[in-house]
């Protein structure tokens, strides 16, 4: 049975980390904020894990993102998030020295969007770990800071 909550108030994407951390450390949860943007909850024992579980379900459901989230992009959205990958993750990306899958037409990407043949530039985080992968998730941003706007 989900436990009852209550809607605190409504969060945007940048503040989601701090703002779950909290509420999971209110819980008795410790929780670290990981430089891109994830959360950890360490040392958590086997005997916790569904506590852990209701705490992060009343965490999520008592700070939710405004609905404009939880929509679909458009196919403005998603034409706008292309040309962002292309034109500003690629370069990023490969100024680490990575190399990104190449990018196919629009028409490509439109078409195969939430696919399991979608064209990502972010595929290769994959193989980075620890402190490198943290430097590159946090200079190479994922979509526009307007896409949903």
């Amino acid at each position: 049975m989900r436990p009852d909550t209550t809607k605190v108030r409504e969060i945007e994407p940048e503040d989601w980390a701090s703002v779950i951390a909290g509420c999971l450390d209110e819980q008795g949860f410790q929780t670290v904020v990981r430089a891109d943007g994830g959360i950890e909850n360490p040392g958590v024992p086997a005997a916790q894990q569904e506590a852990l579980a209701v705490a992060q379900f009343v965490c999520g459901a008592s700070y939710p993102f405004p609905e404009k989230y939880s929509q679909p992009l458009t196919e403005a959205q998603l034409s706008r998030l292309y040309e962002f990958w292309v034109v500003e993750s690629v370069p990023c990306l490969q100024s680490f020295g990575l190399n990104p899958p190449l990018a196919p037409t629009l028409a490509v990407f439109l078409e195969t969007y939430e696919s399991p043949d979608m064209w990502g530039p972010f595929t290769v985080l994959g193989t980075l770990s620890g402190p490198r992968y943290d430097e590159v998730s946090v200079a190479c941003p994922q979509s526009p800071d307007d896409l949903r706007d």
